[in-house]
């Protein structure tokens, strides 16, 4: 473990994302400081980037961090976007949804898959959306709701190596997967303290085995699942 509470370099205020690169470095959203700061594997500061604000290289409120292909692509909740730039902190531009049809609201959390394809997960909207690697969005699915037929304020977005789609719902403490295209494959979870059950679903990753880890801000656990091949089901 590293850091403490304060503005300075190692230092975090409501820390809200975490992304590590092939080379193993770890790459952390300072939600309360406005920046990205960036470590090696062992917790030495490497690089911190990043400021307050509504111009490029600026953040309001960052969260879910994804880095792939040396981008990182960072969700800046309270701008409505996800900014996306070169690992040394070098911006290069912004994915955002601002027709009158349909608008980005809260981007929280953003993964990429196998593809490019850049995840986005839209709480406030309650949508997944998915994006081509030039930001052009292809894909959006979810509504509000109940039970498995909806979401209800989700906050952690993860994709496997598959291309499949895993929301931490919150508000309906459920996990739900989704195949490439947005067909829900399947749903774990209820309201409750014991195992496969959540309070406040949160951040969520799937790793290489398939294997996935789910933090529960209302419990303060991080549960692990596996993911049965074949038919979606959520297995504990």
């Amino acid at each position: 473990t590293w850091g403490s509470r304060g503005d300075q370099s190692g230092q975090f205020k409501n820390p809200s994302g975490i992304a590590v690169d092939e080379q193993g470095n770890v790459y952390v959203s300072d939600g309360g400081n406005g920046r990205i700061q960036v470590f090696d594997g062992s917790g030495a500061f490497l690089r911190g980037f990043g400021a307050k604000g509504s111009g490029p290289k600026q953040f309001s409120n960052p969260g879910g961090i994804s880095v792939a292909q040396g981008l990182l692509y960072v969700a800046d909740a309270g701008n409505s976007r996800v900014q996306v730039l070169t690992t040394q902190g070098i911006f290069l531009g912004q994915i955002t949804v601002t027709t009158k049809k349909d608008e980005m609201k809260t981007p929280v959390d953003v993964a990429v898959d196998a593809q490019g394809r850049i995840h986005v997960l839209d709480s406030v909207m309650n949508k997944v959306r998915v994006f081509n690697d030039d930001g052009v969005q292809i894909l959006s699915f979810g509504a509000s709701g109940k039970g498995t037929e909806g979401f209800d304020e989700p906050l952690g977005l993860a994709v496997d190596g598959a291309g499949n789609i895993y929301i931490a719902d919150s508000g309906n403490a459920k996990i739900k997967k989704f195949d490439p295209q947005g067909k829900l494959l399947g749903s774990i979870g209820s309201e409750g303290l014991g195992p496969g059950q959540f309070r406040k679903p949160s951040g969520i990753k799937v790793d290489r085995e398939g294997n996935i880890h789910l933090l529960d801000l209302g419990k303060h656990t991080l549960q692990i699942f596996t993911s049965e091949c074949g038919d979606g089901a959520l297995i504990v």
